[in-house]
């Protein structure tokens, strides 16, 4: 699909493919904020889901957000399939999706012993 340049975040560039979109620049693990919500709202077949993401961005619905989506750490790809109705356009969507950021380490194993943790370490080598 063709994007007009202006529809873009910096952080996507002009001519990537959306597999490196979505892999290489959109962190799709963040937790929604609720303008996502409002529009995925307007991207529903079933109006009953469109209401329900309505009622979520909302103020009214704050608690109901964060019992359903931020306590359960809900992501874009869960959300899409609590909503099976919701299919928004690509191109717009890459509006609402942040930047990846680095992990500077990843959590390796979680025991009754503790937790080990794995860093990355770079050197620059010239």
């Amino acid at each position: 699909p063709s994007v007009k340049p202006r529809l873009l975040p910096k952080h996507v560039m002009l001519q990537c493919s959306p597999y490196y979109a979505l892999k290489y620049t959109l962190d799709l693990r963040s937790l929604p904020k609720k303008s996502l919500l409002t529009f995925l709202a307007e991207h529903c077949g079933d109006e009953r889901e469109g209401d329900c993401l309505r009622f979520l961005s909302s103020k009214e619905g704050s608690k109901e957000l964060n019992d359903l989506i931020y306590s359960r750490s809900l992501t874009l790809i869960e959300i899409l399939s609590l909503f099976p109705s919701c299919s928004p356009p690509f191109s717009c969507l890459l509006q609402y999706l942040p930047r990846l950021t680095p992990r500077y380490f990843s959590v390796s194993r979680i025991s009754e012993h503790g937790v080990r943790f794995v860093f990355n370490h770079v050197t620059n080598i010239r």
